[in-house]
């Protein structure tokens, strides 16, 4: 869950932060399974944001899946592009996951972190003052409006834990003429 949401607001740092803009960040926890929450991104300079999660859980959650979704400005509409993610945080927190991305977070998200090693998640999970840095993702982002949407359930439940979504644009500056 902690991951994908720094992904999405990770974004903001690749390559050069200062050609990425975060326009609009909302997270949507469900009050009936995560109490006392918080899901903000504060941007202390230009080149650094912070993540501060909290998630108090009523229950323990063991069966946690993650799915991020990655829209692009069309035609004034937003079309899926390219990411189409879904991975299992239980195999993530537990280091049983393959993807990559996740294993290079994790030192970073158990530093800021407070949260089980292993599933079921269970009462107090935070991150904070996570400093995003996600400099080793070797992409290139077509300039562009783009929307990030993280989908974070319960698949035995069907129940949503936490719904994110955060839009970004993409901009170069121009080329200095000779």
């Amino acid at each position: 869950m902690l991951f994908m949401i720094l992904f999405m607001l990770g974004l903001a740092t690749l390559n050069d932060a200062s050609f990425i803009r975060i326009t609009s960040f909302i997270c949507e926890p469900n009050k009936m399974i995560c109490q006392q929450n918080v899901c903000a991104i504060t941007t202390v300079r230009k080149r650094l944001s912070l993540v501060n999660f909290n998630c108090n859980f009523l229950e323990p959650q063991s069966h946690i899946w993650l799915r991020m979704k990655v829209y692009r400005k069309q035609s004034k509409v937003f079309q899926p592009w390219l990411v189409d993610f879904c991975e299992n945080f239980c195999n993530v927190i537990e280091k049983t996951t393959h993807s990559q991305v996740f294993l290079k977070l994790l030192p970073g998200i158990r530093k800021y972190g407070h949260f089980s090693k292993s599933c079921p998640l269970e009462g107090n999970t935070s991150l904070s003052n996570y400093p995003i840095d996600f400099s080793f993702i070797p992409v290139i982002i077509p300039e562009g409006e783009y929307l990030v949407t993280v989908h974070v359930e319960d698949y035995v439940k069907n129940e949503t834990i936490l719904f994110a979504r955060s839009g970004f644009v993409v901009r170069y500056p121009k080329r200095m003429k000779n």
